[in-house]
């Protein structure tokens, strides 16, 4: 995403549309996601779309957590 259209909801708007695809369209049991710790604001999208935080773990030296949102929620 450029900078200059950061904090527009863009990206929540993104991440809605590709969940109501994935479950409505793919027929997807649930989906998985993976963002950087210090990434705040993908945080804050994941979180708001319903995602669930399931987990914090390292790996190449960044902190990540993993997310889940089930189809049936």
């Amino acid at each position: 995403m450029v900078q200059a259209a950061w904090g527009k909801g863009y990206d929540t708007e993104l991440t809605r549309a590709g969940i109501q695809y994935a479950f409505a369209q793919l027929g997807l049991e649930e989906l998985a996601a993976i963002a950087e710790q210090s990434n705040l604001a993908s945080l804050q999208v994941l979180l708001k779309c319903g995602f669930e935080q399931v987990e914090i773990y390292e790996d190449a030296g960044k902190t990540l957590c993993r997310f889940i949102l089930p189809a049936h929620r």
